[in-house]
């Protein structure tokens, strides 16, 4: 099969963006080449009339291709999905040592499945690195298709639609509301990089140390701008413009790490973050909670570390 054109870049996520528009399951390939070994796939389908045989063998096709994280959207969606876990189960029980994921999206607008697909589907630490693809796949509806395509020709502007404020928004009011950081890390990133008070202290113990790797990324973000940020309800994205003359991280080159959790007064589980690096330099601060809405407000929030002795799970020390 062809190699698909891309229709779009994900600059944060290094991902090529595709859309491909078939007229029913079966038109799909599992010799798929969209230039990456392995890919995030929202597949739009409405499936309420279609035979189990048929979602297994979708599901087949898609992991022979090297979907690593499959969104299920549309009329029947949930169905999709239990083919697609159980073809995993038997890739796993076979001797897979790592569980692909899959999620679907009933009850809500295409565009917000898109949005997860683009900001929220990140794979296991097994395939991230060599994830650099996100395939839309309709089935059956060119009229899901072309909104996808224009949705991925600028994701920046796309998620603004979703998330429905302007460009020139910043942070919802809970966010700017938030403690006021400590003095140590204002002095130590800055005011003119364009933190909010949330962003500086969780920063702050993300990048403190010693190590090789957070010293460069100190020294990026001391350069780094934010370009853009997000808040999806249950989680906030800081985006990050690294100039070239920043020093970039040698290795490795892609990677994910959070050890960073904020408590915070009528939020059960409290909040979480990961610092997504690529290829070398500062892409994107993520927060999120637990099962639970972005609380309505911050007050009383405390950061730690996940280790109550202080000791750092740092991903790429074990690289």
């Amino acid at each position: 099969m062809p190699k698909l054109s891309p229709v779009g870049f994900d600059s944060v996520a290094n991902r090529y963006l595709f859309v491909q528009d078939v007229g029913s399951l079966d038109q799909l390939n599992a010799d798929l080449d969209l230039g990456s070994r392995y890919f995030v796939c929202l597949v739009a389908a409405d499936t309420t009339q279609v035979p189990a045989a048929e979602r297994l063998a979708l599901a087949r096709r898609l992991c022979a291709a090297g979907c690593v994280y499959l969104l299920a959207w549309g009329p029947g969606c949930e169905a999709l999905h239990d083919a697609a876990d159980e073809v995993l189960a038997r890739e796993f029980e076979d001797g897979g040592k790592v569980h692909r994921i899959t999620t679907w999206h009933a009850g809500e607008p295409l565009s917000e499945a898109l949005w997860s697909a683009l900001w929220a589907a990140w794979p296991a630490d097994a395939f991230f690195d060599e994830c650099n693809a996100l395939l839309v796949l309709c089935v059956g509806a060119p009229h899901w298709a072309d909104p996808c395509r224009k949705a991925l020709q600028d994701v920046r502007r796309f998620s603004q639609s979703v998330l429905g404020y302007p460009e020139d928004r910043q942070w919802p009011a809970p966010l700017a509301d938030a403690q006021e950081a400590t003095a140590e890390s204002r002095s130590a990133f800055g005011a003119h990089v364009g933190l909010v008070p949330l962003e500086e202290d969780v920063l702050h113990l993300l990048l403190a140390g010693d190590d090789a790797v957070l010293v460069v990324l100190r020294q990026q973000l001391a350069q780094a701008s934010v370009w853009f940020r997000s808040c999806s309800g249950v989680g906030i994205f800081c985006d990050f413009d690294v100039p070239a003359s920043a020093p970039r991280v040698e290795h490795p080159r892609d990677f994910v790490f959070g050890d960073v959790h904020a408590d915070v007064p009528g939020l059960e589980l409290g909040l979480d973050f990961v610092l997504l690096v690529r290829d070398g330099a500062l892409a994107m601060l993520e927060g999120f909670a637990f099962d639970e809405p972005w609380p309505e407000s911050l007050e009383g929030l405390s950061l730690r570390y996940h280790d109550a002795g202080g000791r750092r799970g740092l991903p790429w020390r074990g690289a």
